[in-house]
């Protein structure tokens, strides 16, 4: 994938976008943005926050990530690790019937959507494990709920599988109890408001497929009342052992570091702190911490994003242009504010939880790291787990390098961190400054050779257009810039010492590949020159057909074939025969205006056979003629000639 990006970015993507990074900017553009006076602050970090677990928590921690995302050496080892078999049950059915209701798009069977259903559950709860201990604990305890429920609905042989209604809502009887001011609901009162739910959507005609249904324990292998059992079990017993457990010392070392290290006057010369969480229940959790400290905290989350609005740009924006207020000096929030915002009055942002994906956790920084910080260095934080003995240090590392990997497994990177234990290293300042731009070296030494040499600019510039041929040897690689009168110029590389069939390059290979010493001297060109252009004209020419080709597609197959039928037409005039040889060819270079107006004149065709007059040879005649005849004339213009623009050979 990274190979196909490159290709693409160099073939297609500099041809159509101009890219400068920050690093571009700051290395070719020095004069400019010092006389505007721009100022890019320098990233710092990201730095190490250190939280330590005792023996035992240390061991939890490790068997837990065992349960919920284990390797399969974990596997092999021991039965200790979750099925996620309550959002599987599809999987399940007897009758493939049922299971193909909920088939996903394309080849994507009942399996397969049963194993990505489970797969959100346990990104969720590793999410939440990173997070917070208590907030980790939540998740854990609604699944043991969630689970309970589905094996309740069995032993009651009455199974629902409703993507749109929420069972496990539904089945809360106590919730129910409670807004019903202590009226009594049970289980069997929320089994009939179930199936209410189930008739409603059936009526409102939301139900079609039949998704929404209920089923009998018949309809399920006995299996997956195992499998059910097996997971109860587990999740109560880790249940267990995380509610006899009172550590967060995460969060211990938050409110520590608040004072001596997120709030050092050495490093947070701004005052303010941008907090990032992805669990709101962290969110608040961490609001009242900060709150304990003397801090003014304004919590973010997608509930009251836009009414405070205006709040966050007067406290945190250092571009807002009315009053800036300082309010609040921390803001806590959820990726609700990753991106789309100004928070850079601030020059210190904690990772409470670092997220999965490099993109966001650069999306977050660009809050603060932008331009008109008032600050000249943005500071970064990000947590990470220890341990006091050695044996635990060498656990919870393990534990870590295992939830690093699940997130590579599935789909994302861990490329957040800069430590030297962790298992990718990445240049954070490199990330968020961005690599140079691979065009840009070559835009510098060109504005450097007009500086040096401004009349020789001058003469190329006036040439433009024309047809430079150079040669710096007489046997080697030659290189073409080749353009039609209305098409893209493309680069054409061959090769007249091995005699290589000639082949499109991008524009980055051709400057890399095409550039010498200012003092090589020409030589004549060789004799095959002509030779190799013709060459390089043959493969442009081919390169385009092939594009229209691909867009034709099957219309195209199907217009040759009324050429076909067409030219076997007895009595049909020179002109004609003429029109249809021309118009073939162009059908099968992929012209896809000609292939239409062939679709339609055979359209048109059959419409007068299907009258009560005969179809007379003149009638076809006069529509290829008045069809086609014109507009082939049109698309062999418009295609023009290539013609070689710059040609050199080294």
């Amino acid at each position: 994938m990274r190979c196909l990006a490159s290709y693409v970015t160099a073939s297609y993507v500099c041809d159509i976008l101009e890219r400068r990074t920050r690093t571009d900017i700051k290395k070719y553009y020095k004069d400019d943005i010092a006389s505007q006076g721009i100022v890019f602050p320098e990233i710092m970090g990201p730095q190490s926050l250190e939280y330590v677990m005792d023996d035992e928590l240390a061991q939890l921690f490790y068997e837990t990530m065992t349960l919920l995302a284990p390797t399969q050496e974990d596997k092999d080892r021991t039965e200790e690790w979750l099925r996620y078999a309550r959002y599987r049950a599809i999987e399940y059915f007897i009758d493939p019937v049922h299971g193909r209701k909920y088939a996903g798009r394309g080849n994507r069977d009942v399996s397969v959507v049963s194993k990505q259903l489970a797969t959100i559950m346990q990104i969720q709860l590793v999410k939440r494990l990173e997070s917070s201990f208590s907030a980790f604990t939540r998740s854990l305890q609604n699944l043991r709920r969630y689970t309970e429920n589905i094996i309740r609905m069995w032993e009651n042989d009455t199974i629902f599988v409703c993507p749109q209604i929420d069972v496990n809502k539904e089945l809360d009887y106590e919730a129910k109890s409670q807004k019903r001011q202590g009226e009594p609901v049970t289980f069997e009162d929320c089994i009939e408001d179930i199936r209410a739910k189930i008739q409603k959507l059936t009526a409102q005609g939301k139900n079609t497929q039949g998704q929404n249904a209920e089923y009998s324990r018949a309809d399920f292998k006995a299996a997956y009342y195992e499998e059910l059992k097996r997971d109860r079990d587990l999740i109560a017993r880790y249940c267990d052992r995380w509610a006899r457990n009172s550590q967060d010392p995460k969060f211990d070392a938050f409110k520590e570091s608040l004072v001596t290290k997120l709030f050092d006057p050495a490093k947070n010369t701004s005052g303010k702190l941008v907090i990032f969480s992805e669990a709101i229940d962290t969110v608040e959790a961490l609001a009242r911490a900060v709150k304990a400290k003397g801090h003014k905290p304004l919590v973010i989350t997608s509930a009251n994003r836009d009414e405070k609005e205006q709040v966050i740009m007067e406290n945190f924006d250092a571009n807002y242009d009315g009053e800036q207020k300082s309010d609040y000096d921390v803001i806590i929030t959820t990726e609700v504010l990753a991106e789309g915002v100004n928070l850079h009055r601030a020059n210190v942002i904690l990772n409470y939880d670092t997220p999965w994906n490099s993109t966001r956790l650069m999306q977050r920084i660009g809050r603060v790291n932008r331009i008109g910080s008032r600050e000249p260095e943005v500071y970064v934080y990000n947590f990470m787990p220890s341990a006091e003995g050695d044996a635990e240090i060498q656990l919870v590392h393990k534990a870590h390098t295992k939830l690093q990997s699940f997130h590579i497994l599935f789909g994302e990177d861990s490329k957040i961190f800069s430590d030297e234990e962790s298992i990718v290293h990445y240049d954070m300042v490199k990330a968020i400054d961005g690599e140079e731009s691979p065009l840009q070296p070559y835009i510098s030494k060109l504005k450097q050779y007009k500086a040096d040499h401004p009349k020789c600019y001058a003469e190329i510039e006036s040439a433009a257009g024309a047809c430079w041929q150079i040669a710096q040897a007489a046997h080697g690689a030659a290189y073409f810039v080749v353009k039609a009168p209305y098409s893209a110029r493309l680069m054409v590389k061959t090769d007249s010492a091995t005699g290589a069939e000639a082949k499109i390059i991008s524009p980055l290979e051709a400057l890399e590949e095409m550039q010498v010493e200012p003092t090589t001297p020409s030589v004549p060109l060789p004799s095959s020159w002509d030779e190799l252009s013709k060459s390089a004209c043959r493969v442009y020419n081919q390169y385009f057909v092939r594009i229209r080709q691909s867009r034709a597609g099957a219309l195209r197959t199907k217009a040759q074939g009324i050429i076909v039928k067409l030219q076997e037409h007895n009595g049909l005039s020179p002109a004609s025969q003429s029109l249809l040889r021309r118009a073939r060819m162009l059908v099968d270079k992929g012209s896809i205006d000609i292939i239409k107006r062939i679709i339609f004149i055979d359209e048109e065709l059959e419409a007068k056979e299907s009258r009560l007059f005969a179809l007379e040879q003149h009638d076809i005649d006069h529509l290829l003629e008045e069809g086609i005849g014109k507009l082939v004339a049109k698309v062999e213009s418009s295609q023009g000639e290539a013609s070689i623009i710059l040609g050199t050979i080294k």
